[in-house]
């Protein structure tokens, strides 16, 4: 009988799945002859710096990620701790702020992130997590966009954080008075 994909998958992740038929099944994509001839240039220039450099550059820069990111009060990483074996993405959680809500405040910070799943479902799942927030690091970040992220996520702990708010609570007899409540934002 020999394995059912669809079936597997759709036990998996809680959906279904349907397998293309014909060429379709058997054909990813139909790449230009533009795409063909970047693709040889970004080869070209990734292999001028050297795979290896690269590679020690974005250890550097996730491991101090890892170092600066628990400053953060509330900072939950994902991932191993050891640097060698992790990738250049820093997977994260901030205290009761969805990660959607951290990605659109750091995106007016000038900061992009990504948000979501990751194309992880059943991990998030199995974390018991909704989403995870996710800093990717490459070739093209330095330190200070580490640090910009950092003051980034002071940014939304500020706006989803405890804060104070005075109310007025009307009194019994028609006066006014007025009170500091603590509200939690969700």
């Amino acid at each position: 009988r020999g394995f059912d994909s669809r079936r597997r998958l759709s036990g998996f992740i809680g959906h279904s799945a349907r397998n293309a038929s014909g060429v379709d099944r058997r054909t990813a994509a139909q790449h230009s002859n533009a795409a063909r001839v970047a693709w040889g240039f970004a080869i070209d220039y990734l292999t001028s710096i050297g795979m290896q450099v690269i590679r020690e550059h974005e250890k550097g820069l996730v491991r101090y990620a890892l170092e600066r990111l628990p400053e953060i009060e509330g900072i939950r990483i994902y991932g191993p701790t050891a640097v060698a074996q992790r990738g250049g993405v820093v997977a994260f959680t901030l205290d009761s702020v969805h990660s959607h809500d951290v990605a659109q405040v750091l995106d007016r910070e000038g900061i992009a992130i990504r948000a979501g799943h990751h194309c992880a479902q059943p991990l998030h799942r199995r974390l018991g997590v909704d989403a995870t927030a996710r800093a990717s690091l490459y070739l093209y970040n330095t330190r200070e966009d580490i640090d910009a992220l950092v003051k980034g996520l002071g940014a939304v702990k500020r706006l989803f954080g405890p804060r104070e708010t005075v109310v007025s609570i009307p009194a019994k007899r028609g006066g006014k008075r007025t009170t500091t409540a603590r509200q939690l934002a969700h």
